[in-house]
């Protein structure tokens, strides 16, 4: 190697490996970023929500409950913000707070 240069697995990680699974792979132990994103690459976004059926800018996919997180379309709802927050009771969760926070700030 000459100085300056990097060695190929530095300048493009695996690139050089031939194996069939590098090191660090780590297959359906992967963690929530990474299927998000592996979703959105290998699934784009229709941008029309499942739930109310609206053509949306913005969609999001939500895990369909009682299933596992993975990398199988079939476990996820393309949801727009306000259908996915309600479906995962986001917006009741947000209210009661507010509630509470409201009430310790009378009670002062």
């Amino acid at each position: 190697m000459f100085r300056g240069q990097q060695s190929p697995a530095r300048f493009l990680r695996g690139h050089s490996l031939r194996v069939v699974h590098p090191p660090w792979w780590k297959g359906d132990e992967v963690g929530y970023r990474a299927i998000h994103t592996y979703l959105s690459k290998h699934f784009p976004k229709m941008g029309a929500c499942d739930e109310c059926g609206e053509s949306k800018l913005m969609t999001e996919y939500a895990l369909i409950k009682g299933r596992t997180y993975s990398r199988d379309r079939a476990d996820y709802r393309e949801l727009c913000k306000r259908c996915h927050n309600e479906y995962d009771g986001i917006d009741a969760a947000l209210q009661a707070g507010r509630r509470r926070a409201a009430a310790q700030a009378k009670g002062r």
